[in-house]
């Protein structure tokens, strides 16, 4: 069998793995199962006032995991400009309720709620994921899933894909450097397709070649098509007092969500 280490190395790094917060020391099967039921519960809530408490939530629960507040407010901007161009749209395609018009176009009262909750719901449930879910590094991810009975060729896939997609970025910069210190300059025409062309499909043949070395390599260490971790995940007792705290609120919002 094929052993990894769960430290991961520089290229498993992410910013919101490194941290002791109480969050980070929860069962990371745990945080899985939390993070799928709260998106699950969040995405079907329909009133404004749970979306609202579950956006509240949300933010509780990242302010106990300690997140650093830069990766977060990037990875909540690039969510939002889907967003933006959500309230682009929405508003001007419902007919209940006008509240006021731009030229032709007429924004409707249940258009700009349905915008609004949408929005709520979405930073809600990236924010949880982001707690619970990205603050243990991708081998952890990976072994939690496959101690969850996911299938091994999924996590094996999901492993392998994290770790050598960043491979092939840092492949496709060196190749855009070489290119710049041949006087290359990237413009609309022939000779730009041609060459960004040229560049891809070198770059796909190396990758081939890479991935049937790596196999290879893997093979010859015993790879049976499952990776092993060497840490032992165990359920403690402050895992089930934050799992169970946690589901008893979302069970509060859903609840709050029918009866309004």
């Amino acid at each position: 069998m094929l052993l990894i280490t769960d430290n991961g190395g520089a290229v498993f790094d992410a910013p919101f793995a490194d941290g002791q917060s109480f969050v980070h020391r929860r069962d990371p099967r745990v945080r899985l199962v939390t993070a799928l039921f709260s998106a699950f519960c969040l995405a079907a809530l329909r009133g404004l006032t749970a979306a609202g408490l579950g956006l509240a939530l949300a933010v509780f629960v990242a302010s106990i995991a300690r997140l650093p507040w830069r990766p977060l407010l990037k990875r909540l901007l690039a969510v939002n400009i889907f967003m933006f161009f959500l309230w682009l749209t929405v508003p001007f395609s419902m007919e209940t309720g006008t509240l006021f018009k731009i030229g032709p176009l007429t924004a409707s009262e249940g258009g700009i709620r349905l915008a609004f909750l949408a929005t709520l719901k979405t930073n809600a449930i990236m924010l949880l994921f982001i707690s619970l879910a990205a603050t243990m590094p991708l081998p952890v991810l990976g072994h939690a899933l496959a101690r969850l009975h996911c299938p091994d060729k999924l996590v094996c896939i999901f492993i392998l894909a994290y770790r050598y997609i960043q491979t092939t970025g840092e492949e496709w910069r060196r190749m855009r450097i070489a290119a710049s210190l041949r006087a290359f300059t990237p413009r609309f025409c022939p000779h730009t397709y041609k060459t960004l062309g040229n560049m891809l499909g070198i770059l796909f043949v190396q990758s081939f070649e890479r991935s049937s070395r790596i196999y290879e390599a893997m093979t010859l260490r015993g790879f049976s098509g499952r990776f092993q971790s060497v840490t032992m995940f165990r359920a403690t007792v402050c895992d089930m007092f934050f799992v169970t705290l946690l589901c008893f609120a979302l069970a509060g919002l859903v609840f709050l969500d029918l009866r309004i």
